[in-house]
């Protein structure tokens, strides 16, 4: 499942179909995919107006004391899905802490899952149960993506145009709040170990 944008925390967000894909993912068996923007605090014309604002400490405490409970929050929603993550990136509307973590970087630390920055690519090894020396391999290209797409296609044109640089199976992207999925062909070899 690609799980990203929820920006938790905002008076939109829809906890309700977070907690329903969560509760579908689970009875799935699913892996997961984040892409980004699991919470809403600042966006990064309001993160560069917060490093120069010279607030005081109690009020930078409270924003972060905010931004600690959010993630707690989103946390227990996505507990069950602890271990079953195959990535996860950083979106761009996030909190920087002092200690160079970000509430993506903490949120994945939380889910067990790898965290791959701003944009990764994984391969997974798929095992044939009747000749376990037999496998399928998955690469697996995931990035938040960033704004200015004004059209249906915006997502699937800068996939394409990425899926020249980057060889995988999959590409997600996250940031469109749209969903679009099309499917290339493609002949793959059986690897052997």
């Amino acid at each position: 499942i690609v799980f990203g944008d929820a920006q938790y925390g905002t008076i939109d967000t829809d906890i309700s179909a977070i907690k329903d894909t969560v509760d579908f993912g689970v009875q799935q068996g699913a892996y997961w995919v984040g892409v980004g923007d699991m919470i809403d605090i600042m966006s990064p014309s309001n993160r560069d107006r917060w490093k120069v604002a010279n607030l005081y400490d109690s009020v930078v405490q409270a924003l972060e004391d905010r931004v600690v409970n959010l993630m707690g929050e989103l946390c227990e929603i996505l507990k069950p899905t602890r271990k079953r993550w195959i990535g996860l990136v950083e979106g761009h509307h996030l909190y920087e802490f002092n200690d160079g973590t970000t509430t993506e970087t903490r949120i994945a630390q939380y889910l067990d899952a790898p965290y791959l920055g701003d944009c990764g690519l994984v391969e997974l090894k798929m095992e044939y149960e009747p000749n376990p020396q037999r496998y399928a391999r998955l690469n697996v290209w995931c990035a938040h993506g960033q704004g200015s797409g004004q059209t249906v296609a915006a997502p699937m044109n800068l996939l394409e145009r990425l899926s020249s640089r980057f060889e995988a199976d999959l590409y997600c992207i996250g940031h469109y709040s749209r969903p679009v999925v099309t499917m290339y062909d493609r002949i793959y070899k059986l690897g052997t170990r």
